[in-house]
């Protein structure tokens, strides 16, 4: 390897793998994440370029920032301000109205209630339609056939 021996890992993986980085450049992270080492998300810019690309980035960051609203109109203040695993910001308020109408329909019995025939073409009627403990509606028939398909494999299982 032709590369320092205490390198960060992304100058590292791009001498070994690309090359030598051009005299007067430095690698920007094209994914802006500073901890990659890919070194196909390595391009070599000049500093200016490399600065420029990521006060972009804080650009968008601090735009994202200054949204106040939710799309309805919920202010995003206190504990109506929350995060996802991945760090975008959602409306709790919102959320709480989507999980409401969302138990409405399953509590009336009736999710998916657009949907007159199962995938495999059974038709949803009253003789046909189960309604499991967690409020979701199935196919009796498509029921029954995957209770014999798993004691069948069990049967096969014990022998």
């Amino acid at each position: 390897m032709a590369s320092q021996r205490n390198a960060p890992a992304h100058r590292a993986a791009y001498l070994e793998l690309i090359g030598p980085i051009p005299s007067g450049l430095e690698l920007d992270h094209l994914c802006r994440n500073r901890a990659c080492w890919n070194p196909w998300h390595i391009d070599p810019v000049t500093h200016a370029v490399n600065v420029q690309r990521g006060l972009a980035a804080a650009g968008l960051r601090a735009r994202a920032a200054l949204v106040t609203r939710c799309p309805v109109g919920h202010s995003y203040e206190g504990a109506n301000d929350r995060r996802r695993k991945d760090g975008k910001r959602y409306c709790h308020a919102c959320a709480v109205e989507r999980d409401r109408r969302k138990r409405e329909e399953v509590g009336a019995g009736i999710p998916n209630a657009m949907k007159t025939h199962c995938p495999q073409g059974h038709a949803y009627d009253r003789a046909n339609t189960y309604i499991n403990p967690s409020g979701q509606r199935t196919c009796r028939t498509c029921r029954k056939a995957q209770l014999q398909a798993h004691r069948a494999r069990k049967a096969r299982a014990q022998l």
